[in-house]
C-alpha cells in the first residue's frame, strides 16, 4: 500500500504514527506526507469509520452488491444508496466517472460542500496520474519481457526427492544436443486410437518420425527428428503415457473393488465389516525413523551392497491388504520377504493397485513373462540395472509363492500342476533367489526404501 501510494501520489516522507481513541480500525497506523496533505493508512471495517467522505469502486453494472467492502457499505448505508446511484446515472456509466451520493446510514461529518468540490478535483487530477502511471507500466512491462526471452520452469514436488527426479528428467528431456529420443513405458501397449492418431499428428507436426517397439518383456516409443521438434514431440507423448498409466490404474482400482464386492472381514469384536471401497487416496505411505531398532536390520542388508539409505517408507494400502489376506488363506506356506527395484514413477501406483507386469520388469525375462522379485537386495540391483534416475527406489514386499517350479521364457501363466490344466502352480523361480508371481495380487507392498547412488550428479 505504501509503495503504491507513493508511485501513484508522489514521493512523501513515511512515518509510523499510533492511532488513538477507539476507533474501529487497528493499530498501528502509517502516514504519508504528500506535500501539505497527510494521508493516513488505516485497516479495518471503513463503513464504521465517522469522516467527511467514503471512496469506494464500483462496476459498470453499478451494482453495490458485488466486492466485499461494497457490500459492507451497501449493508451499513441501506438500500437507499444504491438507488440514489441508479436515479443518478441511469445505467449508463464511463471509467473514471464520478457519483456523489447522500452518507444514509453512515456515519458522516456535518456536509462541507467546500471540502467536497476540493475532493472531487483532487479526485479527478489523481484519475489522470493513474492513467499515466498504468500506460508508463504497461511500457515497462513490456520492455522487461522483451529482455527476458528464456523460459522459466518451476517445478513443485511432494518431497526433496521427488524434486531431484523431475530437475533430472527436465534437464534430460530439454536436452537439444540429439535429436533422438527413447522413451521407457510398458503402458505403451495400452494407447487406444484415438492415442495412435495423435502420434501420427505429432509427425506432421513436429517434423518427426516416431516408431514403437516392444521387446523382452519392454515397450516404449522412440522418436527421430531434429533436436527441438524431437523434445516438443517427446514432452506430447510422455503426456499421453502419464495419462495412459492413470487410466489403467484406474481400471485395476475398479476391478480390485469387484474382487472385494459383497465380501466381509471380521473384526476383533467378531462383527462383520464391509470391505473398504477403492479409492487413489486409501494408502498411505509413513516415514520411519532409520535409527528404529526394527528397521537397522533390513538397512544393512543395503549397506552391504553400497547403498546409502534416504528415506524408508511403511506402506499401507488398506483394499489390497484385504486382497492379499484372501489369497493367503488359499495359498501356502506362509509369504517371504521379497524385493523389487521400481522407477519413481511406479512408486506411487505400486502402493495404489499393486505390483504389475507393467511397473517393473527385468532387463530379460528368462523364466517367465511375470513379476519378479529376488530374495536379496544385491540380487534386485543387479536384475533390474537400467536404472538412469537421481535415486534407486526398492520395495520390501511380503509375497506369495506358494507351490513352485522351474520357469522358462515362453511363460505367461504358471504351468499346470498335473494333468489338470486348471490346477497349476503358483510361482515359478530359477532356484537361484529369483521369484516370479503372475497375479499382482499375491504380493504386498510393505516398505519403499530411496536409496542413493555411490556417484550422484547435482542438477543444480
Amino acid at each position: 500500500m505504501h509503495r503504491a501510494c507513493r508511485e501513484i501520489l508522489g514521493p512523501s516522507d513515511l512515518m509510523p504514527m499510533q492511532n488513538q481513541g477507539n476507533a474501529p480500525t487497528q493499530s498501528p497506523v502509517s502516514s504519508l506526507d504528500l506535500g501539505n496533505v497527510t494521508l493516513h493508512l488505516k485497516k479495518g471495517a471503513i463503513e464504521n469509520e465517522t469522516t467527511d467522505v467514503i471512496v469506494n469502486t464500483i462496476g459498470p453494472n453499478l451494482d453495490l452488491s458485488k466486492g466485499q467492502v461494497s457490500a459492507a457499505l451497501l449493508k451499513k448505508a441501506g438500500r437507499k444508496i444504491q438507488d440514489e446511484i441508479k436515479y443518478l446515472k441511469h445505467g449508463h456509466v464511463h471509467e473514471g466517472d464520478i457519483i456523489p451520493t447522500s452518507g444514509c446510514k453512515l456515519n458522516f461529518f456535518p456536509k462541507d460542500t467546500d471540502t467536497l468540490k476540493a475532493f472531487e478535483k483532487e479526485i479527478a487530477s489523481t484519475n489522470t496520474r493513474l492513467q499515466t502511471f498504468q500506460m508508463s507500466s504497461s511500457t515497462k512491462s513490456h520492455d522487461n519481457l522483451s529482455i527476458r526471452t528464456a523460459p522459466c520452469i518451476e517445478l513443485f514436488a511432494p518431497s526433496p526427492e521427488a524434486l531431484r527426479e523431475a530437475k533430472r528428467w527436465s534437464f534430460d528431456m530439454l536436452d537439444l544436443r540429439s535429436g533422438y529420443r527413447k522413451i521407457h513405458n510398458n503402458h505403451v501397449l495400452h494407447l487406444n486410437q484415438e492415442d495412435h492418431e495423435k502420434l501420427m499428428s505429432l509427425q506432421v507436426s513436429f517434423n518427426v518420425i516416431i516408431s514403437e517397439f516392444f521387446s523382452e518383456g519392454k515397450g516404449g516409443i522412440i522418436i527421430n527428428g531434429e533436436p527441438v521438434g524431437t523434445r516438443c514431440a517427446a514432452l506430447e507423448v510422455e503426456a499421453m503415457l502419464c495419462q495412459a498409466q492413470e487410466n489403467f490404474a484406474q481400471s485395476k482400482e475398479k476391478d480390485m473393488q469387484g474382487d472385494l464386492e459383497h465380501m466381509y472381514v471380521a473384526d476383533d469384536f467378531g462383527q462383520r465389516q464391509q470391505f473398504e471401497r477403492m479409492s487413489n487416496r486409501s494408502y498411505r505411505k509413513t516415514p520411519i525413523d532409520l535409527n528404529d531398532w526394527a528397521v537397522k536390520e533390513r538397512l544393512r542388508n543395503f549397506a552391504k551392497c553400497g547403498l546409502n539409505i534416504v528415506k524408508v517408507e511403511k506402506l499401507r494400502t488398506t483394499p489390497l491388504q484385504q486382497l492379499f489376506k484372501l489369497n493367503s488363506k488359499r495359498i501356502q506356506p506362509p509369504p517371504r520377504r521379497l524385493y523389487q527395484c521400481v522407477k519413481a514413477q511406479f512408486c506411487d501406483l505400486i502402493c495404489r493397485v499393486g505390483f504389475q507386469r507393467e511397473y517393473a520388469p527385468p532387463n530379460e525375462q528368462k523364466y517367465g513373462a511375470g513379476i519378479y522379485f529376488t530374495t536379496e537386495v544385491d540380487k534386485a540391483k543387479s536384475l533390474w540395472t537400467d536404472n538412469e534416475e537421481e535415486y534407486i527406489y526398492f520395495i520390501e514386499a511380503q509375497v506369495l509363492t506358494g507351490k513352485e517350479t522351474q520357469g522358462s521364457s515362453e511363460m505367461i501363466v504358471p504351468p499346470p500342476f498335473g494333468k489338470d490344466p486348471l490346477v497349476r502352480y503358483d510361482s515359478v523361480t530359477n532356484g537361484r533367489g529369483i521369484h516370479i508371481i503372475f497375479n499382482g495380487q499375491q504380493a504386498y507392498p510393505e516398505f519403499l526404501f530411496t536409496c542413493s547412488k555411490q556417484a550422484n550428479q547435482t542438477y543444480f
